[in-house]
């Protein structure tokens, strides 16, 4: 097995080349702040992609001259001047013309945005509409960086902080800014964030969350009233707890034993769904006796029974000729996109037919649980998530997808997402109405952390997030919302210097008042 040394400015330059499903994947923040650790040399094993490989070679090329002799680079490294463009905002506390530091500014304040503080950690009640970092007139970045500039920075003259920290974009623009977010709140949600003040802090922190050793919980508001009912199916909590860490373990396992994609015995990419399909079709239009004898041994053999492959084929049916068998793959990927989905599609059945199959036989079920249940007196919602690279929503699996009909755009199309086990506790707290229309107002606790678990799991409820415009949250024939209803409330952890049981709290930002919802921007 070969070993790469990367040195902190690699790094520091992979976090810009690197897209976020990668970034996300191989939790980056640890892997940043455990590289400071290590005596300034980060390890990396197994890397997993052409495109991870690629980033590496850029990330080589423009820090070359730091290398000598596998050693690391020095511990100076250069101050970063952007020149990056700053791209347009419009959040709810201002507008597209009103939207800069300044401006911000001029709106909090600092001794109530900043609600625990030590010579490790600074944790922030972030407000709403404000991006974590990027070329963007005002972020948490540029927030946390005025507020707490590093020395090279530092000065009594504040337009002169002002002007400069508003041209730093990302964290590593400064050679000594030690603040790095040990976690991420989306633009639109505001909250609890904590962020450490240096190398240590920031990897033990990022330890707590890779370890699970974090509790969380959120408020939100979500369309119309979520009714009792007694439909729902009932599990014990011991059953929920034991049945999700043998998903966990299932997942872990699976993508230990793949490179970048979930493959095991029988998977079929949609190329090889198109070939075995022209090969079907070909057996149905020859009348000998022989070759359908070969067709019904073929598909003898096969683990999907003959129900299951009417349902793979559904897809293709629907959008695809049967002129198409004159066709090769690759005209289809460059001509056809229509017909090329289609295949994604039935590839991407064939392969959960298949996967849970074996999961099966490992002792984990296809549907380890309802996607909507209860236990505890408490709503959950399990759903798996994955992200496409080219869009900014979530996928959830077809067979979700499928008996959710309001959900179907978000329906994972391709076999190379991944998808993750994601469980989401939800508390019923109190019923209202905003400008006549009825809303919920919720606790959501993820059990698991992924990237817009909450918006899609409130979604699958049939009850998005009051103002998340992605997964449905806006009222029809009614204006948006001030805002989308989603705070992060509640942080415990055992921070570095801190007792084990610490936590940090905020106040309720959706108040109800005599049966009415109230919103501010800030």
């Amino acid at each position: 097995m070969k070993y790469r040394l990367l040195p902190v400015p690699v790094i520091d330059r992979l976090n810009q080349l690197l897209p976020v499903p990668v970034r996300d994947r191989l939790n980056w923040r640890t892997l940043i702040s455990t590289a400071y650790l290590a005596n300034r040399r980060f390890v990396l094993s197994r890397c997993r992609s052409f495109q991870l490989l690629n980033c590496f070679r850029m990330a080589g090329e423009n820090n070359s001259k730091n290398l000598s002799n596998g050693t690391t680079a020095c511990n100076e490294s250069a101050s970063i001047s952007s020149t990056q463009s700053i791209q347009t905002d419009n959040p709810c506390w201002g507008s597209a013309d009103q939207c800069g530091l300044n401006y911000l500014l001029s709106k909090l304040q600092k001794e109530k945005v900043v609600i625990f503080e030590s010579t490790n950690y600074t944790i922030i009640n972030k407000p709403p509409d404000l991006r974590m970092d990027g070329p963007y007139p005002a972020t948490v970045h540029k927030l946390l960086t005025y507020w707490y500039p590093p020395p090279s920075i530092r000065t009594e003259n504040k337009d002169a902080l002002l002007k400069t920290v508003s041209t730093l974009h990302q964290h590593n623009h400064l050679k000594d800014n030690a603040l790095r977010p040990c976690h991420q709140l989306d633009y639109a949600t505001s909250g609890v964030l904590c962020v450490a003040r240096n190398y240590e802090a920031a990897s033990t922190a990022g330890s707590l969350w890779e370890d699970r050793k974090v509790s969380k919980s959120y408020l939100a508001v979500v369309t119309g009233h979520i009714q009792d009912t007694d439909e729902l199916p009932v599990l014990s909590m011991d059953e929920v707890n034991s049945t999700l860490a043998k998903v966990e373990e299932a997942y872990r396992n699976n993508r230990r034993q793949s490179n970048s994609k979930a493959t095991f015995p029988g998977f079929m990419p949609p190329h090889a769904i198109f070939g075995k399909w022209k090969s079907v079709k070909k057996s149905q239009e020859s009348s000998t006796v022989s070759s359908a004898k070969k067709s019904m041994k073929k598909r003898k053999r096969s683990a999907l029974h003959e129900s299951q492959w009417t349902e793979v084929w559904a897809p293709v049916e629907e959008t695809v000729p049967e002129s198409a068998v004159g066709v090769d793959w690759k005209e289809i990927c460059k001509h056809h996109v229509d017909w090329k989905r289609a295949f994604q599609q039935a590839a991407t059945l064939h392969n959960d037919f298949l996967r849970g199959a074996h999961e099966k036989g490992n002792g984990i079920t296809a549907s380890p649980f309802p996607t909507i249940f209860r236990a505890g007196g408490d709503i959950f919602v399990f759903c798996p998530l994955a992200q496409a690279s080219d869009v900014f929503v979530m996928n959830i699996p077809p067979a979700v997808a499928k008996s959710y009909p309001s959900m179907a755009k978000f329906s994972g199309m391709s076999d190379d997402q991944c998808f993750k086990p994601s469980l989401t506790k939800c508390t019923v707290l109190e019923k209202a109405k905003y400008e006549g229309s009825l809303v919920t107002k919720l606790q959501l606790v993820p059990i698991t952390g992924r990237r817009h678990q909450l918006r899609v799991h409130t979604a699958l409820l049939g009850h998005p997030i009051f103002g998340d415009v992605s997964y449905g949250g806006c009222l029809e024939e009614k204006r948006l919302p001030l805002r989308m209803c989603l705070h992060a409330q509640f942080l415990s952890l055992p921070l570095l210097g801190e007792a084990k049981d610490f936590s940090v709290s905020t106040p309720d930002p959706f108040p109800i008042k005599e049966g009415e919802l109230f919103l501010t921007a800030i």
